[in-house]
């Protein structure tokens, strides 16, 4: 997610420091900003992936737990490692759909 902004928005912003970053049906391009705005939401995916990585096996169970904080979980712990690829897309496309809007 990180390399994608890079390749696609380089070449643009040379020009113009400013780019579309939210669009609205109703309105046309809404929000503009500085270009490296747009890392804001890769920065949140990885953020999102190390937490919920690092949860998940705390609540997992057996010897290779890395964290111990309380009893283990397992539900919750597989829970949070299905739920964090479904975040990631949900970002990704985020991340797709703002260089859309840009290219």
């Amino acid at each position: 997610m990180v390399a994608l902004p890079l390749l696609k928005l380089l070449p643009i912003v040379r020009g113009n420091p400013f780019i579309p970053l939210h669009y609205n049906i109703y309105l046309g391009i809404d929000r503009f900003g500085l270009w490296y705005e747009v890392f804001i939401l890769p920065v949140i995916g990885i953020v999102i992936l190390v937490l919920n990585l690092s949860l998940a096996a705390s609540f997992s169970e057996g010897e290779h737990r890395v964290f111990r904080l309380g009893k283990s979980e397992p539900v919750l712990s597989r829970l949070l490692l299905w739920l964090t690829p479904v975040i990631e897309l949900v970002l990704f496309f985020g991340v797709v759909f703002t260089l859309l809007l840009n290219v």
